[in-house]
């Protein structure tokens, strides 16, 4: 995936059963480098990682993706022994780790999929992080068949270093990612995760999916990530504290990214509704105001200008309900209208057939 993915930098592998794969030699250890690599994809059985982590350590590497399972999660004892192991040795040696059990992250900008999902999204300004390598994976397929880009993503596993926390303080200053997007099961570091997402939200907006909500599913995540997944009630008030946007199914998630691939930057929050039937836009604006949305007010030459366009029977405001018989030519009208007034910054147009 690496190389099929474009990657130009330098790509060493090391396997010591190998001396060449796929056209590139291999190394029999990490010590056997020519040099310290930024970041390491460990995909070797859990019982060798730990000393695996310490030799790339001792190399001068910095980060690793764990892709291998085997460790808490199912808090099954090994498991739970290997994971402290590797942390012993990434913590003495300064060694980040993403995951373990994790399907590995992306980067656009620089064409590198060290995963293994075949599937290597187009560039775009959309950051994905994910407790859920099938949830990653299922909204990466969509998103392809859509042409939905991505600035960077993250398949986070067992979260046994690196967490929440870490991830949204590197996105909120990545200058690729315009908006973060988060599949949770569980939180650790709270209290350091609310606090630099609320100085995240001042900079580009955070959608957050929490699965796990009631009792059932909750127990689920447990043996999922050996995560607790926690109290939602807690979970809702937080977010909503922090100022995270929380959508509650990827429906949800398809209909927001279209939006913020297609749509360009509002330039506010005042809405008006254009229609040709009134029961509709009275509908629309009360779903509107319900989320905290604003209809815009009509400026007196724009009032002007649709009392002389329009049949005497509109609507009179916001909603502009531009009557049942109006044909495209009346619509195209208003809408050049409206596009001109600048106290509106965006207009939903409803058709009724």
């Amino acid at each position: 995936n690496i190389i099929k993915g474009g990657y130009e930098r330098e790509l060493f592998l090391v396997n010591p059963k190998y001396s060449e794969i796929l056209g590139f030699p291999c190394y029999s250890k990490p010590s056997d480098l020519p040099f310290p690599p930024d970041l390491s994809v460990i995909c070797a059985p859990a019982l060798y990682v730990p000393s695996i982590i310490e030799d790339l350590g001792k190399k001068g590497t910095k980060a690793a993706v764990v892709i291998s399972a085997g460790f808490a999660e199912g808090n099954r004892p090994e498991g739970c022994y290997l994971q402290e192991k590797m942390l012993e040795a990434a913590k003495l040696q300064g060694v980040r780790i993403i995951g373990p059990n994790c399907l590995g992250i992306i980067n656009t900008e620089v064409k590198l999929n060290a995963t293994f999902s075949p599937l290597f999204p187009k560039k775009g300004n959309i950051a994905f992080v994910s407790q859920s390598g099938a949830v990653l994976v299922s909204l990466l397929e969509w998103a392809h068949s859509m042409d939905i880009g991505f600035s960077k993503v993250v398949s986070v596993g067992g979260l046994s270093d690196l967490n929440f926390a870490d991830y949204l303080e590197y996105f909120k200053s990545d200058q690729q990612t315009e908006v973060i997007l988060l599949y949770v099961e569980a939180i650790t570091e709270a209290q350091r995760f609310l606090r630099i997402a609320k100085e995240t939200v001042m900079k580009k907006p955070v959608v957050v999916i929490k699965s796990g909500r009631f009792q059932a599913a909750a127990q689920a995540v447990r043996s999922h990530s050996g995560a607790f997944a926690g109290s939602d009630t807690v979970y809702d008030a937080a977010f909503r504290q922090a100022g995270l946007y929380r959508l509650y199914d990827l429906q949800n998630i398809y209909d927001l990214l279209l939006a913020l691939t297609h749509l360009s930057k509002l330039n506010g929050d005042h809405l008006t509704i254009l229609t040709n039937g009134g029961g509709m836009g009275i509908l629309a604006a009360d779903e509107l105001i319900s989320l905290r949305g604003n209809l815009a007010t009509l400026s007196p030459s724009t009032f002007a200008q649709l009392n002389v366009s329009l049949p005497s029977t509109w609507s009179q405001g916001n909603p502009i309900d531009i009557v049942g018989d109006a044909s495209p030519k009346r619509y195209s009208a208003i809408l050049n209208i409206l596009m001109d007034d600048p106290s509106i910054h965006t207009v939903l147009l409803m058709h009724c057939p």
